[in-house]
């Protein structure tokens, strides 16, 4: 009966102390972009990748991925010429901008990462998706706050020093 006494008041605890957003157990790597892009603005993210590639800018890639890079671009240019930049983008050619929008994200930040989160004392999840990237960048940015934070000092009894 004393180890329930103990252990209620400590679920309770670990139960209080969760964060505003406490995510759940499972996270999703395996995501897909689905490209919202029109055939112009299709157009402009493959030469503006194109740009940063010739610039340098992806030397620190693997050799693999710069070839992928290299191959997807000829295919887009591709499928755009043949696309009408008055019209909405064929299919084939939002499947394409799809898998090469979701290939840079992997290239460029890490990947998305998708994880249920819910609010505390709730149970309904949701669904939220980050950048690898992001996701590092919030958990540095939330621990700096920690460790900023002033923290409550004891007065020290009187006489001791």
């Amino acid at each position: 009966m004393k180890a329930l006494t103990l252990i209620f008041p400590l679920a309770l605890s670990v139960g209080f102390c969760q964060p505003l957003f406490a995510a759940v157990e499972s996270a999703t790597t395996n995501v897909v972009v689905q490209s919202t892009k029109s055939v112009s603005e299709m157009s402009e993210y493959v030469e503006d990748v194109d740009r940063r590639l010739q610039k340098g800018r992806y030397d620190v890639v693997e050799d693999k991925e710069r070839q992928w890079m290299i191959g997807r671009i000829a295919d887009l240019r591709v499928a755009l010429q043949a696309a009408d930049v008055n019209a909405a983008p064929p299919a084939s050619l939002v499947a394409l901008a799809s898998e090469f929008e979701t290939g840079m994200i992997k290239i460029e930040e890490g990947g998305i990462v998708c994880r249920q989160e819910r609010k505390t004392g709730t149970r309904m999840a949701t669904q939220r998706c980050f950048t690898r990237k992001r996701l590092q960048e919030d958990t540095q940015r939330s621990q700096d706050q920690l460790r900023a934070m002033p923290r409550p000092q004891m007065p020290l009894p009187p006489g001791a020093q």
